[in-house]
């Protein structure tokens, strides 16, 4: 399973794993740098290479949601002996990667600077759908007038690509209304992440208005709710993070909506299918998601490498947390979800 990720005003994610950028996909909600040692006793007689590898240590010890499953002073220790001779940052890269997998730190993931650079290249130097290959989503009308939205992961940090994507997904839900559909089938299989924020904008006509989610610290109990309005996603309490470049498509509050999941669901895809959890006359069919709903800060590191590490978990509507995925309402098997999800929405009552 790929990973994607989603960063301040433009980001949120995929399961763990590192994509050719480099990046990680999974949403990031606090981006930072890191030029000091996080609090804790220093260690004397350091190497530049040691001193960098913890740093990133301290920080996974200090941030991961995870923090209490391992023996920080052992696995301290363990690692400075290993970087013994590291003279260079980059000599520790690989031992920042084998820390984060050998631990099951699920949905962390490091970047070096050599990825950063290159995501971010080929970010601003391709403003166009076609160069960024990035899929925009697509639509069309079932059998006995059923929408259909196919909702594909959306892995770039190119602020126009985001707003094509939301407009885009807009554009179709307005066509789409206007042949007096029935009901929704919003597909999210095999969306393994990417950008949370563009995902929302575009189906915040089915969302409805208002908080429709959160992230949730559970180490301080802090919750940061998602919005949508007219047009817009965004955080609580930040700039907007993805608006849509058209008159916002007509709201359809009572609209009957299925949602389609399977385990190749994840992280970004994972924050949208919460954010339709309690709504009314909704329901999610198909397989238990990924699991890798939780929400990822970034912490630049002294030479510009970037280290992902989930700090949050997704909250439904209602304050739920999902930490290990979503088990859909109606579990079938793969090759039923789709007739199950239309024979759903043809028996509710009109």
């Amino acid at each position: 399973m790929k990973q994607t990720f989603v960063t301040l005003l433009l980001l949120v994610n995929a399961a763990p794993q590192v994509t050719a950028q480099g990046q990680s996909n999974s949403p990031v909600i606090a981006p930072s740098k890191v030029s000091a040692h996080p609090v804790d006793r220093q260690p004397t007689g350091l190497t530049p290479g040691q001193q960098y590898l913890l740093t990133a240590i301290r920080l996974l010890k200090q941030k991961s949601l995870y923090t209490s499953r391992i023996n920080w002073p052992e696995l301290e220790a363990k690692y400075l002996l290993k970087a013994k001779e590291a003279d260079q940052p980059n000599d520790v890269y690989g031992f920042i990667t084998e820390i984060i997998k050998s631990n099951n730190l699920r949905h962390h993931s490091f970047s070096n600077p050599e990825q950063v650079r290159a995501y971010k290249g080929k970010a601003r130097s391709t403003d166009t759908i076609e160069k960024a290959k990035v899929e925009m989503p697509q639509g069309k009308i079932l059998s006995k007038k059923v929408g259909y939205l196919k909702i594909p992961q959306c892995l770039t940090s190119d602020s126009l690509v985001l707003l094509q994507y939301a407009t885009e997904l807009q554009r179709i839900i307005a066509a789409l209304s206007q042949k007096k559909v029935q009901g929704w089938v919003v597909d999210l299989r095999d969306n393994d992440g990417g950008n949370m924020w563009p995902m929302l904008a575009g189906l915040g006509p089915l969302l409805g208005e208002g908080a429709v989610g959160s992230f949730v610290t559970p180490a301080t109990s802090k919750t940061t709710p998602w919005y949508y309005a007219q047009g817009e996603a965004f955080p609580k309490g930040r700039v907007v993070a993805v608006r849509v470049s058209t008159t916002p498509a007509k709201t359809l509050p009572h609209a009957r909506v299925t949602v389609l999941v399977n385990e190749n669901t994840a992280s970004a895809a994972e924050a949208v299918t919460v954010a339709f959890i309690g709504k009314e006359n909704t329901t999610i069919i198909g397989q238990k998601t990924g699991g890798y709903s939780t929400a990822n800060s970034e912490y630049e590191l002294s030479d510009g490498a970037k280290l992902y590490v989930s700090t949050a978990v997704y909250a439904d509507r209602h304050g739920k947390q999902y930490d290990n995925g979503i088990i859909p309402d109606i579990v079938t098997a793969k090759e039923a979800t789709l007739a199950k999800a239309v024979d759903w929405l043809l028996s509710q009552p009109k």
